[in-house]
Order: structure tokens, then sequence, then C-alpha cells
């Protein structure tokens, strides 16, 4: 199970392939409707850092359920950046409003923010010149630890 950039990552697996069901709370259901067989949940990453291990773990018993972590989008972003994980914050705006940035918005400030879509950099923008901030430098990377 997985979205269809996740599928494209494993092409040659020869497994039945189950699409990220729409609206996505559904996926647990899906999941647990394959009780007693291997489901395979493709996602990049930690699934349990801003993931949906998480929203797995509150619904199917942890004895259940096995995760083989890798490096999370904000690990390849510090690297990329050369900043300590240490030193920034770490926020997501998938699924939550772009709004919740701004306690953290300053001069200075480093901060890593996992997006939604291609329109959440602008909206981070929009943010930065409400709050003063306009002329900050913003760097957009996408497909991490991908090709």
């Amino acid at each position: 199970m997985g979205g269809d950039r996740h599928h494209k990552l494993a092409l040659n697996a020869s497994a039945k392939r189950i699409a990220w069901p729409s609206p996505f709370d559904a996926m647990i259901d899906e999941i647990k409707s394959h009780k007693g067989r291997r489901i395979v949940v493709l996602v990049t990453g930690d699934p349990l850092w801003y993931s949906v291990g998480a929203r797995i773990l509150k619904a199917i018993p942890a004895q259940d359920v096995r995760f083989f972590p890798q490096l999370s989008a904000f690990q390849w972003a510090a690297c990329r950046m050369g900043w300590s994980l240490a030193d920034v914050e770490t926020l997501t705006l998938h699924g939550r409003p772009t709004e919740q940035v701004v306690p953290f918005l300053a001069a200075g400030a480093r901060l890593l923010l996992l997006t939604k879509d291609a329109t959440t950099p602008a909206a981070v923008a929009a943010l930065l010149r409400a709050s003063g901030l306009g002329p900050s430098k913003m760097t957009v990377l996408a497909h991490l630890g991908g090709p």
C-alpha cells in the first residue's frame, strides 16, 4: 500500500499494489481488511516522525507492526543545507495549517518544513512578508533522497 510515488520506487516488486485510499483515514480499515496476511505500507523516511506510523499505531497493536525507518526528509534537508538538526526547528505543514509556522518566524531562524504540495512555499513566503521578514532566504528541496 502506498502512493503512486512510493510504488514507483519499488517497480520490481511483484506484490499486489494498493493505492492510498481516500479519505486517508480509510487506510486503517484497508490495512485491517488484510488481517492474517502480510501487508507492506510504503512511506518514505522515518515512519514515526510526522508520518503515517503514529496513525497506524493508534489503531493497530504495536506487536502487529514492524517498522523499517530510513533517513527522514528532515535529515536529508539538514545535510543538504549543512545545518545541525539540533539547531533547527522541524515542523510539518502537510495536513496542517500553514499558519502554525508563525510562532517560529524570527530573524535568523532556521526552519525545516515538510510541505503539503507545491503551493506551500508561496504560502510560507506570504507569512514571512506579513511578519516583516520578506527578505528572508528560502530554499525549496523536493524528492530528497530520490532521483
